[in-house]
């Protein structure tokens, strides 16, 4: 019979995988996180939306993780990924996930990038994430 895996154990291999794992392990790392929403691991999630960092799908995935952890300390990371001009998918899933986050600095940061944003589609989704935020309050 094989014992239950330690969380402890999948929870540091998902930290370290973010750190210094294969795209691969990489993706199970964010997949990890981002169900078992550990909110620790937010920086290590947060350094993946950088370009040079991770190609493309892990950049998309470690800002929907982000979005899931809902930690308002990653509003600043969230808010320089909006302004280093990725893929417009890269800047729409950065909006979503500081929907999601919806704090005050999140609003903040929604409303500067609205004002700068010239892809359409993700204008809107600001427009969106905007409106609901206000509404919600």
């Amino acid at each position: 019979m094989m014992d239950a895996e330690d969380p402890n154990s999948s929870r540091d291999r998902a930290r370290d995988f973010l750190v210094s794992g294969t795209d691969a392990e990489r993706m199970w790392a964010l997949e990890y996180v981002g169900m078992s929403t550990d909110r620790p691991a937010a920086f290590g999630v947060a350094r993946l939306l950088d370009a040079t960092v991770a190609p493309l799908a892990l950049r998309l995935l470690a800002a929907a993780t982000l979005g899931r952890l809902k930690d308002p300390s990653v509003v600043p990371s969230l808010d320089d990924c909006l302004k280093a001009d990725p893929p417009a998918e890269v800047r729409r899933a950065c909006v979503q996930a500081l929907h999601r986050i919806g704090r005050k600095a999140a609003l903040e940061t929604l409303l500067k990038a609205g004002r700068d944003e010239t892809d359409p589609v993700v204008a809107a989704e600001i427009a969106h994430a905007v409106e609901s935020m206000r509404s919600s309050r």
